[in-house]
């Protein structure tokens, strides 16, 4: 029986993707996660699903000894390791699935292990495993869209190691997903015209702004935006949402496909995926702080020139 894209999670599409690739195959799956929140608590989710699915399997899951996770994630190191066991409670439980740590210099502003040697491990895995295949999860502080065709998102970031391991990510992995809230997303603006909405010193300074990942035409086919889509017309990113589908190509539920069809489909010609979300709030103000948790995106102006929330949809408190 088909299922809806958008009634299913992530992290479950990906499983039955990789299920799918190494049955056919008979290869081995690396995903390769990058840090951050978001994906620590994707890793969670993934770690904890395909312990579940090895336990509750009649065949014995066979196929999910060759998924292999690579993080430079610290905490989402430790919670894959928890999740992942097949035995949780048990502290001497085999593991799951191999979790491969990359080595570096730990960053406690990103949580995270960067530097060189990191970049150059995960180089080195690459080219050793040349024929399985690697699939990558990056975020961004930002996401910007990128302007020429075929559109894909950018990951936006800034700080030493930080964008470097996710062009590294992005460079030696088949096909990348890049996880984004809706409210995160620029459409058709370049990265001078963000970064001077963003930092007013930014003319001044220009090093205080974002860099973005570099990613050439080629590329581009293998990047997919994950991210989220309005539906009700009352919602302050409705318009916004529009945007992005036109801006995707995901017009006509394009980006809304049963999970067979994402579990067989080749990356280049798989559509970006957009879950429908439409969140109901208790106070208008609170829409509006869950969808723009910065500040600065907050101003009239910023709003409606990034967000296309008109003027008039200013709110109040209550």
């Amino acid at each position: 029986m088909k299922k809806n894209l958008l009634q299913i999670s992530l992290f479950l599409i990906l499983i039955e993707r990789c299920k799918q690739y190494i049955i056919d195959k008979k290869q081995q799956v690396f995903i390769v996660i990058d840090s951050g929140t978001t994906l620590y608590y994707f890793m969670e989710k993934l770690s904890t699903e395909l312990a579940k699915y090895k336990r509750d399997s009649t065949d014995n899951a066979d196929w999910i000894n060759k998924i292999s996770i690579i993080s430079n994630n610290l905490p989402g190191i430790q919670i894959a390791i928890d999740k992942g066991a097949l035995y949780p409670k048990n502290r001497f439980s085999p593991p799951t699935f191999e979790c491969i740590v990359l080595p570096g210099t730990a960053m406690s502003l990103y949580a995270a292990i960067t530097g060189k040697e990191t970049d150059s491990k995960l180089q080195s895995l690459r080219k050793i495993n040349k024929d399985n295949l690697f699939i990558g999860l990056t975020v961004g502080n930002w996401i910007r869209i990128r302007n020429t065709m075929p559109a894909c998102p950018l990951p936006m970031a800034r700080g030493e190691g930080h964008l470097s391991f996710k062009q590294v990510l992005t460079d030696n992995c088949d096909e990348i997903y890049i996880l984004s809230p809706l409210g995160k997303i620029f459409i058709k603006k370049d990265l001078k015209t963000i970064n001077s909405a963003l930092f007013p010193q930014y003319q001044k300074d220009k090093e205080i702004g974002y860099e973005e990942l570099v990613i050439n035409n080629n590329e581009a086919e293998k990047v997919k935006l994950v991210s989220t889509v309005r539906t009700d017309e009352n919602k302050i990113l409705f318009m916004h949402s529009g945007r992005l589908k036109d801006a995707l190509d995901c017009v006509d539920n394009k980006c809304e496909l049963d999970i067979n069809t994402f579990s067989n489909t080749d990356i280049k010609t798989l559509p970006h995926i957009l879950f429908e979300y439409d969140r109901n709030y208790e106070y208008p103000y609170s829409e509006e702080i869950a969808e723009l948790p910065h500040l600065q995106t907050r101003d009239k102006k910023f709003k409606e020139e990034f967000f296309s929330i008109p003027q008039k949809k200013n709110l109040n408190m209550f």
